[in-house]
């Protein structure tokens, strides 16, 4: 491990956490403030019950798996122990600035609640790091640096304050493990990334291809799902007693059928809906020449491509493939399912990452557009910091239905790119010699 990670390596990583620290006491998105009253209900009410109980009526449902209840409690702790240490420094000795105090009160906890985002972008960045450097690329750190140092990822986890890399660190750590043939250490890294949020579901078809790819024996079985049940067991026992297993597939099931405190198109999405009927509060249930509602639409126009990537995964599995088809099931479901928020684009930006240091002649301008699109996404309504030029900009809708549709044009691209025009073209030319012959 220290040959794969030299000191000016491990240097550059500081300086990317450092940076991400001067940002953590600026502004934060109202997600935060969401995230701080379930800590403190946990805290006033403790763990068990806590999903049932939890009657705050200003602030959202804990819609989060266990894990990332734990982080965010993890760094609570942290703020509670460095909130002592500053008070003994603060009574100890006479020149500490005492007006520190009352604002680490006011501001610190808003602050830490970001920690585990920070924490997961250095270490997903590490793992790209890492990754690149087994498969012998002399452009393995600038993969990294490529998503360390991208706008959006600062944006969202330094600014804003959401975990998405925290639930992609688990994703990429879970793809890294089963390329090394670590199965079962592979599975139970995915089902961690389930636990922080159910949004990593989306990858499991992936991670059952790569799975069954290592050709499982009985035995090995039978490990994997007994380890898979413990791990569930020991997160959930916390939390539940009485059925630990059942919570987890309800949980889920819910999670599946899809959101249910808002039933938009988009929501803040810059997808195919956005394109038809902007990002306004346009409801799924509608239905479309009295047929089927938009929800349904979005499943069937969702599932065919779907389909398409896993097929042809499966026919070839090399890891540039499996990177690909984790970068298409991203925009598949960002750019035609309903009810998508913004910042479900997240995997795209780590995935463009990899693909661009294994194949940057094609893929260097997709990872440069969809890291504006994202950062452009991520601005839209909630525009902090405010800057004038880029509030008029943005909130024009011709330039976010401009913005949308070179999102599907790209993403056409690359699905085009994926299934690989040559491979279309055999497969076309074998057809035409049998209808000749």
């Amino acid at each position: 491990m220290t040959k794969t990670f030299g000191k000016k390596i491990i240097w550059l990583f500081i300086f990317a956490f450092l940076l991400r620290l001067v940002l953590i006491f600026g502004p934060y998105h109202g997600d935060i403030n969401n995230h701080i009253a379930w800590v403190n209900f946990a805290k006033d009410f403790g763990l068990r019950g806590f999903y049932e109980s939890f009657n705050l009526n200003y602030f959202s449902f804990p819609n989060y798996p266990p894990l990332a209840i734990f982080s965010f409690l993890s760094a609570n702790f942290l703020y509670e122990k460095i909130s002592s240490f500053l008070w003994w420094i603060n009574i100890n000795f006479p020149l500490f600035p005492s007006f520190l105090i009352p604002w680490f009160k006011e501001n610190g906890l808003q602050a830490f609640i970001k920690l585990p985002g920070i924490f997961a972008d250095i270490g997903l960045g590490a793992l790209i790091y890492y990754f690149l450097k087994k498969q012998k690329s002399k452009f393995a750190l600038l993969g990294s640096l490529l998503f360390l140092f991208n706008p959006a990822v600062f944006y969202l986890s330094g600014l804003w304050g959401q975990i998405e890399s925290l639930v992609m660190f688990f994703v990429f750590l879970s793809l890294v493990l089963l390329f090394e043939k670590k199965i079962i250490f592979g599975v139970l890294a995915f089902v961690l990334s389930l636990m922080v949020k159910p949004s990593a579901l989306i990858f499991a078809p992936v991670i059952l291809i790569l799975f069954l790819k290592n050709k499982p024996n009985f035995n090995l079985y039978l490990k994997t799902f007994f380890s898979v049940l413990f791990l569930i067991l020991l997160f959930s026992l916390p939390f539940f007693v009485k059925e630990p297993f059942s919570w987890f597939f309800r949980f889920y099931a819910n999670i599946i059928s899809g959101p249910k405190e808002m039933f938009y198109l988009s929501a803040n999405a810059f997808n195919f809906w956005a394109l038809l009927f902007g990002v306004g509060q346009v409801s799924d249930k509608i239905f479309f020449k009295e047929f089927l509602d938009y929800r349904t639409w979005g499943i069937l126009l969702s599932l065919p491509l779907f389909l398409v990537v896993l097929i042809k995964l499966w026919q070839n599995r090399k890891i540039d493939k499996i990177f690909q088809a984790c970068l298409l099931i991203t925009l598949i479901i960002f750019l035609f399912m309903t009810r998508m928020h913004e910042r479900y684009l997240f995997p795209v930006i780590p995935f463009l990452a990899v693909l661009t240091i294994i194949d940057s002649r094609k893929l260097k301008w997709a990872y440069i557009f969809f890291s504006l699109s994202f950062l452009f996404n991520l601005y839209h309504n909630w525009w902090i910091p405010p800057i004038k030029f880029f509030i008029d900009l943005i909130s024009n809708p011709i330039f976010v239905k401009i913005l949308t549709a070179a999102n599907l044009l790209f993403f056409l691209y690359l699905l085009f790119y994926f299934l690989d025009i040559n491979w279309l073209k055999k497969v076309f030319k074998s057809r035409l010699r049998g209808k000749i012959d």
